[in-house]
């Protein structure tokens, strides 16, 4: 059996499979949106951690729970959690629908042009976390600085369930910093933002284990400790592989807080659209 998690912007939920795919239990805990002036919204992670304990718990009490062999993450894109040095939380999560970043965003769109975010990021804009970034940067200089380090929804919950923060390519290009022609951090941004990529998440293929269970997480939720858990993908390429949109020329619909329309293609491509990703 397998465990998947969608760590989603307004609910949290766990599924047990076979290996064929068929569901077997299920769970599922709300949280919460703080909705701040000047367009800003946040979340708490810590909020987000405990709802994930529960759907697992929920969705593991269901089945035997020593047949469960690992444990995948897929989670909301661009949520941005600041973190210290040891990386503790500092504040809330940054909600990937806080619009407080846009006017940095427009300004740093209007310098550069949309070639060059197009040729670098795979879409013709600034967004999400470049816009945050350079707002923090003004208003709050120290949060931003090394050796804090910038952590996003996903990966801070992967490092809670097996000691590393690590994320994909498909979640890493719904920050704004990811070059999928390098299939890297941008190195170009990067230094624009004042940011090193030592104090990102580590960036790992989807086919790679992130690490072992943590006895102590493994203990509260009724899981063998060790179980492989991956890094976090984002929750539109997951769905993607649960629907079978793996070739080129497939398109997929996918709801949930955002729709978003999926296209596979074979080789790397300009972004359709201004606002469109690749990734």
């Amino acid at each position: 059996m397998l465990l998947g998690l969608d760590l989603g912007t307004t609910n949290v939920k766990a599924v047990v499979t076979d290996l064929a795919g068929c569901q077997l239990s299920e769970g599922a805990c709300a949280v919460r949106l703080f909705q701040l002036g000047s367009g800003g919204v946040e979340q708490d992670i810590e909020e987000i951690w405990n709802a994930t304990l529960t759907a697992m718990r929920e969705a593991v009490g269901a089945v035997d729970a020593p047949g469960i062999k690992a444990v995948g993450v897929s989670s909301q894109g661009g949520a941005m959690q600041m973190l210290d040095a040891q990386g503790r939380p500092s504040g809330r999560v940054i909600g990937w629908l806080d619009q407080r970043g846009g006017a940095f965003d427009h300004a740093l769109s209007a310098e550069l042009g949309e070639a060059w975010f197009a040729q670098r990021l795979g879409r013709g804009r600034s967004g999400l976390a470049i816009g945050q970034l350079l707002r923090l940067r003004q208003h709050n200089p120290g949060v931003v600085a090394a050796p804090n380090r910038i952590g996003f929804v996903g990966d801070v919950i992967v490092s809670r369930l097996c000691g590393r923060a690590a994320h994909d390519g498909t979640s890493c290009s719904l920050t704004m910093l990811y070059n999928p022609a390098r299939r890297d951090y941008d190195p170009d941004l990067l230094a624009r933002l004042e940011v090193s990529s030592t104090q990102l998440p580590d960036l790992l293929s989807a086919r790679e284990t992130a690490g072992g269970l943590l006895p102590a997480v493994a203990q509260e939720i009724g899981l063998r400790p060790g179980i492989p858990v991956s890094a976090a993908i984002h929750d539109q390429y997951t769905a993607a592989l649960a629907a079978g949109a793996v070739r080129s020329g497939t398109v997929m619909v996918g709801t949930g807080t955002a729709w978003v329309l999926l296209a596979i293609s074979d080789r790397l491509t300009a972004p359709a659209t201004t606002n469109a990703f690749v990734c």
